[in-house]
Parts: C-alpha cells; sequence; structure tokens
C-alpha cells in the first residue's frame, strides 16, 4: 500500500502536473512517474476515436489504442494515515534536502532524515533531520519539516537530475573525506542565487550559488548523463547543454497536448435516443414492431417521433455500422470548423449543444459572418509527452519539434496515453472570409508582417537543431490576426463573464485560401470543467449580440493604447529572436493554460490602430 500525499485533479495529471513534472507540496517536491508505473486497470479509458487518430500520427505509433483518465480519488478519506493502492505515483526528487535549523544539506539516501506523518493530515508528510544540533527538546511531531534543495540541473532534451552538490562546492576535485558534510546557507533575505551559499564543512570549501548560473559556468560544461527521474532510466550521448535550474521554474515541464471538441456522428437529434435504447430496438426487424413497443412503454424518450421517424433511424444505423471510418483530414480542428460554419441548425446532441445566434454583433456586420453559441460542449485532451527548458508551443506545427526533443511518458513503447475530458461552453466567431482575403493582399499588412517573419528567422537560427527542419512554417497575417483578436477578447470577457482569464481558452482555426481543403477563418473561446455537469452558462451569455457587440468594440478599444506604449506598441521582433510584435503583458498576454501558442505571434498592430502604425489594421480602417 503506497501512502497518500496529495490530491490533484484529472485535469492536472493531463496538462501542468502531467507525468515528468515536479509536484511541489508543503514539506516535500515529487516528481509524476512514467506510465510503467501507473495501474492501468484502474484508469477509465476515453472514448474518441478522432483524437486517438491524431495522438497515433504524432507519435508514429499505431499501437496506441486508448485515451484514459487518470484513477479516482481512494474511497477511504476519513482514514487517519490514509493509503491508495491505484493512485499516480510520485518519486520524492530532489532527494537532497536541507534542515532548516542546522542547514545540513545531504542526500535521503544518508540516514540523516526520517519520514514522519501526521494522522489525518496528508499535507504534512515531512521528514525531519533526527540527528540535529540545534532541535533541543523539540519532540518529533514539532520538528520542522527538511525543505528540498531549490536547485536541480536539466537539459534541453528533457534530462533531470539531482544538482551536482559535492563536485559544485570542490570544483570538479576530491574532497579530503569520502562523503563530506555540507551546509547550505543564506547569507541575505532575498533568496538570490548570490545570496546562498554551499559549505564543505571537512575542507572548509565554500561556493556561491550565482557562479551555477551565467554563460561560462562550471555545471554548463558538465556532460549530460541523459537521465530521465519520471523513468528511472539513462541513456548515454546525450548531446544537450546542462543548466541549473529551479524546482519551482516556470520552464521545467512544458506539456505536449492535442485536444479536439467531441462532435456527434450526427446532427440529427433522435440518433444519440437511438443509441440509448439499442438494446432494444436493435431486434427490430420490421417497423410494425414499434407500435407494440409503444404499447408497452418501451421507447422512452422516443415516444416523440412517429414510427417512420424511428424505422429510418434504425435503418441507419444499421448501415452506418457496416462502413469504416472516413475521416483522413490531418488537421484535426478542420471538422470542427465545418461543423462550426456549415451548419445552419441549432445541434442538440448529448455531447454537443450549438444555437447560430441570430445575427452578428451590428457595428462588425463587415468583418465577421457568423456567430454561433455553444451551449454545451466536449472537449477531450490527451497528453503525448514533454519538453523542459524550451516549450514546444513556440513552434507554428508540433511536428516540427524533434523527437530527442520530446520526452517520453514510458520506457517501452506505449499503449495507451494519459488524458482527460471536460464538459463547458464556448463562442465561434467565423471572419467575413471576402473582407479577410482583401486585407491580406494590402502592402502595408504585407510590410508588417515582414518583421514577425524576420523575427521568427532569427528565433529559429538561434537554434541548432532547427535548421534543417522544414516543417517549421512562419506566422501568415491571418494567424496573427486571427491570434491576437482571440487574445484581446479574452481579456475583456474574464472581466464580464464571471470567470477568470486563466478559465478560458482558445481554439484558432486558420487555413490560407490555397489549403487544399479550402480557408478558415474563426475563433473559438471557450471554458470547461471536469465535472460533469460542465459550467453555468457565464460565457453563452455574453453572446447575445448586443452584449457581445459591447464587448468587442470595448476589447478593440482598451487594445488601441497600451500602458507600456510607445515601448510595446514599437517592438520590432526583426531586430531580436522574438515571436511578437506589439503585445505585452499590459495589452495581449493570456496566461499561458489559455494560450495555444505560449503567447507567440501576437501583433496588435495587425488589428486596431496603434500609436506606432496605421494602416495595417483589420477593424481599424472600417473606423
Amino acid at each position: 500500500m503506497k501512502e497518500v500525499i496529495g490530491d490533484l485533479r484529472r485535469s492536472q495529471l493531463a496538462s501542468s502536473f502531467g507525468v515528468g513534472s515536479m509536484v511541489d507540496l508543503p514539506s516535500l517536491t515529487g516528481v509524476v512517474m512514467g506510465l510503467d508505473y501507473w495501474e492501468v486497470a484502474k484508469c477509465p479509458p476515453i472514448s474518441e476515436p478522432r483524437l486517438l487518430r491524431a495522438v497515433q500520427r504524432a507519435l508514429a505509433n499505431p499501437r496506441i489504442a486508448e485515451i484514459r483518465q487518470g484513477p479516482p480519488l481512494p474511497e477511504q478519506r476519513n482514514s487517519p494515515f490514509p493509503t491508495d493502492p491505484n493512485g499516480v505515483p510520485v518519486a520524492l526528487f530532489p532527494r537532497w534536502l536541507r534542515c532548516p535549523l542546522c542547514s545540513i544539506l545531504a542526500p535521503t539516501s544518508s540516514g540523516l532524515y526520517k519520514l514522519q506523518t501526521e494522522p489525518y493530515q496528508t499535507d504534512k508528510t515531512r521528514y525531519i533531520h533526527e540527528g540535529c544540533l540545534k532541535r533541543g527538546s523539540r519532540p518529533e511531531s514539532k520538528m520542522p519539516g527538511a525543505v528540498p534543495a531549490r536547485f536541480v540541473v536539466a537539459c534541453e532534451n528533457g534530462h533531470l537530475e539531482d544538482f551536482p552538490w559535492i563536485d559544485f562546492v570542490h570544483h570538479g576535485s576530491a574532497c579530503t573525506v569520502p562523503k563530506p558534510n555540507l551546509r547550505l546557507y543564506e547569507s541575505g533575505v532575498s533568496g538570490e542565487a548570490s545570496d546562498v551559499f554551499v559549505r564543505c564543512e571537512d575542507c572548509r570549501k565554500t561556493r556561491p550559488m550565482s557562479e551555477a548560473f551565467g554563460r561560462d559556468n562550471d555545471i554548463s560544461k558538465r556532460p549530460c548523463r541523459g537521465y530521465h527521474v519520471h523513468l528511472h532510466a539513462s541513456k548515454e550521448g546525450c548531446t544537450g547543454t546542462v543548466k541549473t535550474m529551479l524546482i519551482g521554474a516556470s520552464n521545467s515541464h512544458f506539456p505536449l497536448l492535442l485536444s479536439v471538441l467531441s462532435l456527434p456522428a450526427t446532427t440529427n437529434p433522435i440518433e444519440p435516443a437511438l443509441q440509448r435504447h439499442w438494446a432494444t430496438l436493435s431486434a427490430v426487424t420490421d417497423k410494425n414492431q414499434l407500435a407494440f413497443l409503444r404499447q408497452i412503454n418501451q421507447l422512452g424518450d422516443l415516444e416523440i417521433y412517429t414510427d417512420d421517424q424511428i424505422w429510418e433511424g434504425i435503418q441507419r444505423l444499421r448501415s452506418a455500422a457496416g462502413t469504416t471510418e472516413t475521416d483522413t483530414s490531418v488537421d484535426i480542428k478542420r471538422p470542427e470548423w465545418t461543423l462550426l460554419s456549415g451548419s445552419q441548425v441549432p445541434i442538440l446532441t448529448e455531447r454537443l449543444k450549438t444555437s447560430p445566434a441570430p445575427s452578428v454583433p451590428p457595428s462588425f456586420r463587415r468583418e465577421f459572418s457568423r456567430v454561433v453559441l455553444v451551449e454545451k460542449l466536449t472537449e477531450v485532451r490527451a497528453m503525448i509527452g514533454f519538453t523542459r527548458i524550451e516549450s514546444a508551443g513556440d513552434m507554428s506545427e508540433l511536428d516540427a519539434l524533434p523527437p530527442e526533443r520530446r520526452v517520453p511518458l514510458s520506457r517501452k513503447r506505449m499503449t495507451w496515453v494519459p488524458g482527460v475530458q471536460v464538459c463547458g461552453e464556448g463562442i465561434f466567431i467565423q471572419f467575413n472570409e471576402v473582407e479577410l482575403s482583401q486585407w491580406e493582399s494590402s502592402d502595408s499588412v504585407k510590410q508588417r508582417i515582414k518583421i514577425l517573419v524576420t523575427g521568427h528567422e532569427h528565433w529559429r537560427n538561434a537554434r541548432s537543431w532547427l535548421q534543417t527542419n522544414n516543417a517549421l512554417s512562419p506566422p501568415t497575417a491571418r494567424y496573427v490576426l486571427l491570434h491576437t483578436f482571440a487574445h484581446l477578447l479574452m481579456r475583456e470577457m474574464g472581466i464580464r463573464c464571471g470567470y477568470g482569464t486563466a478559465s478560458l481558452r482558445e481554439r484558432i482555426y486558420c487555413a490560407s485560401v490555397s489549403d487544399s481543403e479550402g480557408p478558415m477563418a474563426g475563433v473559438f473561446i471557450g471554458t470547461s470543467s471536469s465535472d460533469s455537469e460542465g459550467t453555468l452558462g457565464g460565457l453563452v451569455a455574453l453572446g447575445k449580440s448586443g452584449i457581445l457587440d459591447e464587448i468587442i468594440r470595448a476589447a478593440l478599444a482598451r487594445a488601441s493604447v497600451c500602458s507600456s506604449d510607445p515601448i510595446c506598441a514599437s517592438h520590432d521582433p526583426s531586430r531580436a529572436q522574438k515571436l511578437h510584435a506589439a503585445a505585452c503583458h499590459s495589452c495581449g498576454f493570456v496566461p499561458e493554460t489559455s494560450c495555444e501558442r505560449s503567447n507567440s505571434f501576437l501583433d496588435r498592430t495587425l488589428v486596431v490602430e496603434t500609436l506606432d502604425k496605421r494602416g495595417a489594421s483589420f477593424f481599424g480602417r472600417q473606423r
């Protein structure tokens, strides 16, 4: 039986706290272990064939047969020392701990630390230094927990291991004793690396932690051992550069996620009801038998349909059962775009409910061609790997990520991936393709997008591992416009809809006119919850024509002037390795979990008129 040391939501296990991430608890820090250590039978499967095919393509692994959610919470919640054999395994990392009383620094394998638990308080599970010289008369229950050493080392290929404390303090040479005693001191209150010192008590050598950072440091000259903590495995021959990292650093774990909106097989509302009663209806061989089922009340919610409608539906389901899946589109967003932009009637199914708005916002009849209110949606997400040091969200295509940069979730060839199913709501806005094409072809827009393309080239040239990758394409004016508009809209909606901006998520539907499957130009702003009932409708309520019109006008007005102007408006990515132009935390950035591109490919100048540039905005030219 395994002790419970904390709880995570299923949605966290498939994103920010997924496999390979460091989970920082009050007194412990652990790494979520790989799929080899999970109890697969206790992880409920999720049925979403479209996402499963996308996962198989992304990993080039047709053996992946399932997407599974994390295990449910244990039943014995009121036990003094709860255990859970089916929970997600977490390994202690870093393994070096520091006593807050005497500042001794040692690994857990040294025998100096003892695991201490508190009844009914799993969050207080900690290690204590039994032989602390400054313990005094404190009993074990009053001893402060040893804290994890807050420095680790990692490389851009995703390898992670403990900081080499002994080699670092001795400058790579040997100490006078085989197992030296180390202490970690802080000389100031700022917590900066320059105020933190590690000292060997045996040979009296001392070194500041600031020497572990910077360009010319000893750590970066060390060869990477190729160790994956979450797999307990090493791979020789890693050529990555070792870097010092804090255990709470935001670049320690970037999940690689694929997500789809679950679409119904048909928009006919009778189909879900037929499937619910298929155990009974599958035996029906003649339409006249339906009259008998209706008489004995065996049709349930199918009572509202005629016998002819039910019989036609039965025949359709039987013919569909013998067909194979024909959706071969590589772009997983294309079917969603087709459904949201093409359906002229409400869709009322168990997993998706939409209602096209009566009209587009009056002030934007030229810019937008359609608004759809998605009152209920089901989104399924799957985690296929992760990166460290550098986010794959900076890349325009996930396929552009070299295989060696994508950290595997398992030592063996995977047959399933972790995922989550959430329910929610959202608003879909389709742009006017005629107006958008005219805007794209203007000289001012072509000149403006050049600086973003040049900045992208500089960013790519600074990374040697991207030089030979032709799959990495530069941003287009169409995508930058849609992406920036989605950010501006999310920031404004976060003020009014009752959900924080971090609860909103964007989906950008973008394809050029030259695309073989046709152009796409739309944004979907949604929110979701892992609760089976989904969300409360606060976002869809903003989709009413008058309210949405006001919100968009307010968002554009707020974006025209940034509090960081003129610095923000005049930012030139062509002179630096940046992937955004006129955008910053004051005007265009949103939380990382809300953005599908890590706040890259943003430019207010292509949306509205700014202080630095005029004539290239999509909305400003109409006013």
